[in-house]
């Protein structure tokens, strides 16, 4: 669904989002005395009682941040361009940091993360996408544990969220629009010394519908080639070569660093993250850089470079997958 433009989520969208996450919070009691019974009843793990401080978590969370945040949108004139970007940046740490550790409490999520250590050059993060928290904890990742500044281009209905709405593009990430064009990813991809621009080439989470989708839409449009390839994909999306080239244009002297992981599968709703609680889940995610081919400014170069590196991705899930 398309958010409505910012004027209405910042007088209204904002104003009702943290009246009601006040008035969940003072209810929660309640509801885990009901959620307690349920759990005696389900005997699957305490799901919904995890399920439920989850929920809470998430709430006295929007309750707290909505006024920093507003705090900091108050007094912005009195700081710099760059300090102000800095600020945004410190406050999406921390709530990245409490949502991910309240997800790992309430969901028995591990981690086992294998990822070049962090220096002072940039970095360009080519990620497969898989699940609704597989962005959040990457973004953690090279956050609060690299201690770099992140940059990205996030979907529209990220914009729901009043707190990620205001202070994410305000921190960084871009929600484009219509109009925006890759000189916008150019130029919103050019990050400073240290700092990390995510992208996911597959243009959304994966599931086998859309994998079928993908290679009928090829093949309907003639492109046998390419659809041969999707279809040799047994757990990715084929990747979409325009934005990773913009990336790489706007920093040519970053490294690239493409992620796998292997964990999130099935978690792309609330039904399979149900599903998933009672045996919670184990998330192997590795980064690995990739030296740029000769020629990678060619865009067919770089394509074919890609789709390279998406095929050993894909056996790499296969090797790891328990699922």
């Amino acid at each position: 669904m398309t958010p409505p433009p910012r004027l209405v989520r910042w007088l209204v969208l904002a104003p009702v989002t943290w009246v009601g996450a006040i008035l969940a919070v003072l209810l929660s009691p309640l509801a885990f005395v009901l959620s307690v019974v349920l759990d005696l009843v389900d005997r699957a793990a305490w799901r919904n009682t995890r399920l439920l401080g989850l929920g809470v978590m998430f709430c006295a969370l929007e309750a707290v941040a909505l006024p920093v945040a507003f705090g900091v949108w108050i007094t912005k004139p009195f700081r710099t361009a760059e300090s102000n970007e800095a600020v945004y940046q410190s406050l999406l740490c921390w709530w990245l940091g409490v949502i991910t550790a309240t997800l790992r409490r309430c969901l028995h999520f591990t981690f086992d993360v294998r990822f070049p250590p962090p220096d002072d050059g940039r970095l360009i993060v080519v990620s497969r996408h898989a699940g609704p928290g597989d962005a959040l904890f990457l973004m953690n990742e090279l956050a609060n544990r690299q201690g770099r500044s992140i940059r990205g281009i996030g979907k529209g209905k990220l914009l729901w969220d009043p707190f990620f709405d205001h202070v994410a593009a305000a921190g960084g990430y871009l929600f484009m629009g219509r109009r925006d064009t890759a000189e916008t990813v150019r130029t919103h991809a050019a990050v400073p010394p240290g700092g990390a621009y995510i992208t996911f080439p597959e243009g959304g989470n994966f599931t086998r519908r859309r994998h079928a989708d993908r290679v009928a839409e090829l093949r309907a449009a003639g492109q046998a080639e390419l659809a041969d390839a999707a279809e040799r994909l047994d757990h990715l999306l084929l990747p979409r070569v325009g934005g990773v080239h913009a990336a790489m244009m706007a920093a040519p002297d970053a490294t690239v660093v493409f992620v796998a992981h292997v964990g999130y599968e099935d978690l792309d709703s609330l039904a399979g993250i149900w599903r998933a609680i009672p045996e919670g889940r184990h998330v192997i995610l590795e980064g690995r850089p990739a030296p740029r081919p000769e020629r990678w400014e060619d865009r067919t170069v770089l394509a074919e470079w890609l789709l390279a590196r998406w095929a050993d991705m894909d056996r790499w899930i296969e090797k790891h997958s328990t699922g």
